[in-house]
């Protein structure tokens, strides 16, 4: 007598996945320039200092003791050595105001990307038995 109608729906469906685009700025280098290193390289740095001005420390001491050793040379080594010490070290000191570096950052861009599935909405329909069965009377 009858058919048997069969009706299936499938959901469209929509995926979308995306990647942001990245900046990436460098300012290692600008910062190094005016005297913000990082720590291993501000390490180093201070240990050579550090041993510079030891070596120079020890280089003045031992200057100082063989002018205090000279008795036959004429002044007095000692008010000498108290007024360089004073006086003529501050003639030597300098300042370093650099706040503006002198190169540029380095500026990496990394495009984002955008990618999509689509896959449609979908109606199946199927029918089994007689097409014209129990339509007589109609």
């Amino acid at each position: 007598m009858g058919g048997r109608l069969s009706i299936r729906t499938e959901r469209g469906r929509l995926e979308l996945r995306r990647e942001l685009p990245q900046i990436e700025v460098d300012t290692t280098k600008l910062r190094s320039e005016v005297g913000y290193e990082k720590a291993v390289a501000q390490a180093v740095k201070d240990a050579r200092f550090a041993q510079a001005q030891v070596a120079k420390g020890i280089s003045d001491i031992v200057a100082a003791g063989d002018r205090m050793a000279e008795a036959y040379r004429p002044g007095c080594a000692f008010a000498e050595l108290a007024y360089e010490r004073t006086m003529l070290d501050l003639r030597d000191k300098y300042f370093n105001v650099d706040l503006i570096p002198k190169s540029r950052p380095r500026i990496t861009v990394k495009s984002g990307s955008l990618w999509i599935n689509y896959r449609p909405s979908s109606v199946h329909i199927s029918y089994e038995g007689a097409l014209g069965a129990g339509l007589e009377g109609v």
